[in-house]
């Protein structure tokens, strides 16, 4: 007998999206935020309007509420309506007298209902997996890979806000944040608040957005690197290591930096006033556009060439040497740069 393998996001996405709805549904897995989503599209199927989930809608907890309760709703017919729903959430909290009993009503599932049952885990030898595997529809939630992550992402931001994220940056998010779905989904909320109107959002606003007091460290380490003040560079390192922050990230705003002198530069060379570089590269703080300006007299283009070769060596080193080593490599690349 072939082995019973569950569904994933994706797949009942797709069903969904052709609206096909089953009778009955076990939801397991950690991914809370992707559950409630897939729940919230069915039910936008079931009831087209908001008048025509009244009296055919109920949402139960399984540390809550008993199976007889949750049975008696799932076989009432619905009221003005095709077909009801009922939720259980914290369906690994019901009893075990209660899952025999939602077993058996699984054998024979009432066609004029949805039931979905939420829970983070359940045995494949439980009875109640048993039953609705064999006339139900079992769908897995993971969390997302890191991969999975940044392409969900870029989506969000795209879909909720047109606008764009860079891969670098959200690398950065995700390393802060974590794949979870619903902390991604909630410091996203203060992210595109954090950028305004801004089209593309960057490391910085990553930073910015994050939190915890070391915004104005980074900025000034990269200021210090700027103005290739060596000493105040590698003290302000040094504090920002001891306070546990991550090499890699610091590498990328010091290349963004860099990429904009770079910019900021030929711009200059096309002898463009400094309001007319800020307007270009989307400069609107003041004090960026007067460090820019002041900064670009102290590197040359073949400077600045040597620097971006070092950055990729850097870049390459952080991502293939032990993570031991990361402080050293990038001391040396601030004295080099210095």
């Amino acid at each position: 007998m072939e082995e019973y393998r569950p569904i994933n996001y994706q797949t009942i996405l797709a069903w969904i999206n052709q609206k096909k709805i089953a009778p009955l549904y076990l939801f397991l897995g950690e991914e809370e935020y992707q559950k409630e989503e897939i729940t919230s599209r069915i039910k936008k199927v079931i009831f087209p309007t908001p008048q025509s989930m009244e009296f055919n809608y109920d949402v139960f907890y399984g540390d809550e509420a008993d199976a007889a309760t949750i049975l008696g709703a799932a076989n009432s017919f619905p009221l003005m309506q095709e077909r009801r729903m009922v939720v259980v959430k914290k369906g690994e909290a019901i009893s075990s007298e209660g899952k025999k009993l939602l077993a058996s009503y699984a054998e024979n599932p009432a066609n004029f209902t949805c039931l979905i049952i939420l829970a983070n885990k359940l045995e494949a030898s439980n009875l109640l997996y048993k039953a609705v595997m064999k006339k139900g529809t079992i769908v897995m939630f993971y969390p997302l890979f890191d991969n999975q992550a940044i392409a969900w992402l870029q989506a969000q931001c795209e879909q909720r806000a047109k606008k764009k994220i860079s891969t670098p940056a959200a690398r950065l998010f995700i390393q802060r944040v974590g794949v979870n779905l619903q902390s991604l989904t909630t410091e996203l909320e203060k992210l595109f608040l954090l950028t305004g109107n801004k089209p593309t959002i960057e490391e910085e606003d990553i930073i910015l957005a994050s939190g915890g007091g070391h915004e104005e460290n980074v900025f000034a380490l990269i200021d210090a690197i700027g103005y290739r003040k060596k000493i105040q560079a590698l003290a302000i390192f040094k504090n920002l290591i001891d306070r546990g922050e991550d090499p890699l990230p610091i590498l990328y705003l010091i290349m963004r930096h860099f990429r904009l002198l770079w910019q900021a530069k030929e711009l200059q060379e096309q002898g463009k006033s400094l309001l007319q570089i800020a307007t270009a590269l989307n400069m609107k703080f003041k004090k960026q556009q007067t460090t820019i300006w002041n900064q670009l007299k102290l590197f040359s283009f073949d400077e600045l060439k040597k620097i971006f070769e070092l950055l990729l060596e850097v870049d390459v080193s952080l991502k293939s040497q032990n993570y031991k080593t990361h402080p050293l490599i990038m001391e040396l690349l601030i004295i080099k740069i210095c």
